[in-house]
């Protein structure tokens, strides 16, 4: 059989448009928020209406990447950030809106002329092109906006990114536990070449499809869930983090530059993908190092530090010095925790 032409199962559930008239309003009005927050209320609304979570994530994502965020002087003086789009219909149409501000702003009231017009077509032929091609809007543009009263342009490029990141981290997730979509009796079959447009287009990633040459027989699903059972070379660290809280973690760490840039890695060792070759290296100190597992593993009973109540054994199966060697434990922090920059990323 072509490639192409394989059977794989959909790890997800469509929306339907009731929910994505609602999460996308839940969104839009969050717009200030930290991404996380906003995510947070997603999350919490698709449990409270039995929504998929990755396809209200991916729903967003689709509509973000197509939109520019604009923050403006208000007729009452307030600062408001609002999203525009230029030909999306049912969103506020980015042409409007700037003849209104060039009539309230410029022309105290009185109309448009045509060589404002003309200015006009100018800039939004430049904001649509620095959207399409990601690009910093030029000082010409930045210039035109402010005697507008907008106090800045945003293309969305890092809440695209963070969506992305928590699209593929859920992805990544089901691809790794697809038990409940392999049983279902609904399970909807795809051709690769069918959901091949879906990750281009549609903000889908190849790990929300699962192959069905994986399944050996449909009446042994037992059987084949025994058999893609990952056998543990080393035991999980337990977490009551979620997938996606343990992702925003990683990514605040690697930034700040505590560990390297291994996400699969960090994932496995708290048990939401396979168990995957390697140490992650601490890189900072011992003191921080003590906080950040007291944060995100859960105390077991452990004789070898009786103390913090940390299973020690499985943490250095996991984690090591820059000098590869075992993190001792620190049973003593003089400091407030809530002080130190890793006990802020955990719980921002």
């Amino acid at each position: 059989m072509a490639e192409e032409e394989e059977l794989y199962i959909r790890l997800f559930h469509p929306l339907n448009d009731k929910p994505k008239k609602e999460i996308w309003k839940i969104w839009e009005n969050s717009i200030n928020k930290d991404i996380y927050l906003r995510t947070k209320e997603i999350e919490q609304y698709c449990k409270e209406n039995d929504c998929d979570f990755l396809m209200a994530i991916c729903y967003i994502y689709e509509i973000v990447k197509y939109l520019f965020t604009f923050k403006y002087v208000k007729e009452d003086g307030n600062i408001e950030s609002k999203y525009f789009s230029y030909n999306t219909p049912g969103y506020n149409d980015l042409e409007s809106f700037l003849k209104k501000r060039i009539i309230d702003c410029l022309n105290l009231g009185g109309s448009i002329t045509e060589e404002q017009v003309v200015t006009l077509y100018k800039m939004i032929d430049i904001i649509i092109y620095e959207r399409i091609y990601c690009y910093k809007y030029s000082d010409v543009l930045s210039d035109f906006l402010n005697k507008l009263g907008i106090s800045s342009y945003n293309l969305n490029i890092e809440e695209e990114k963070d969506l992305r990141n928590i699209i593929e981290a859920l992805s990544l997730e089901r691809q790794n536990n697809p038990d409940i979509y392999i049983n279902e009796i609904l399970k909807i079959k795809v051709r690769k070449k069918d959901f091949e447009e879906n990750i281009q287009y549609l903000g889908h990633t190849k790990e929300m499809y699962y192959p069905v040459s994986k399944i050996k027989t449909e009446n042994n699903i037992k059987d084949f869930n025994q058999e893609k059972t990952i056998t543990e070379s080393r035991e999980i660290l337990i977490t009551n983090f979620s997938s996606i809280e343990i992702n925003r973690i990683f990514n605040e760490l690697v930034n700040q530059k505590y560990i390297d840039d291994n996400l699969d890695l960090f994932l496995s060792c708290f048990g939401f993908s396979e168990d995957k070759e390697g140490k992650i290296v601490w890189k900072s100190t011992k003191v921080e190092f003590e906080i950040f597992i007291s944060e995100i593993v859960e105390k077991e009973e452990n004789p070898v530090n009786k103390a913090m109540c940390l299973p020690r054994k499985k943490i250095n199966n996991w984690f090591m010095d820059q000098n590869s060697n075992s993190i001792e434990a620190v049973r003593n922090i003089n400091c407030d925790e809530k002080s130190y920059p890793i006990y802020k990323i955990i719980h921002p």
